[in-house]
């Protein structure tokens, strides 16, 4: 018997933790993208010269560990940057579903979670 926390898991959009059968989560069509803000502006990063695609798709799916990962490579090629990832989601009416951005300070290290 599996424990609860197998089907109950804490991040919304890893399928490992829910019931996929019943799932849509997969479903979905999601955009990602990077934006650094630093000292000389702001621009978006071209996610296909930092990281393999496989790596992005992993990132367009909500994976947090990956995408602290990316975080922390990122600060240590640009320490006084800040960085804005971006991933918007829709399902397979093409309805946004999801719409999140999740800032990192890499001076501060500090990140956060906005709507």
């Amino acid at each position: 018997m599996a424990p609860l926390f197998f089907y109950f898991g804490t991040e919304r959009d890893d399928e490992r933790f829910a019931w996929r059968m019943f799932s849509t989560t997969r479903l979905r069509a999601c955009r990602i993208a990077v934006v650094v803000k630093d000292a000389r502006g702001q621009k978006q990063l071209d996610l296909n010269r930092e990281i393999h695609t496989a790596w992005q798709h992993t990132l367009a799916r909500g994976r947090s560990e990956v995408l602290n990962k990316f975080f922390s490579r990122q600060c240590k090629k640009m320490p006084n940057a800040t960085l804005s990832f971006y991933r918007r989601c829709n399902n397979v009416f093409g309805i946004e579903v999801l719409r999140e951005k999740i800032d990192r300070d890499c001076q501060n290290k500090a990140s956060g979670l906005s709507p």
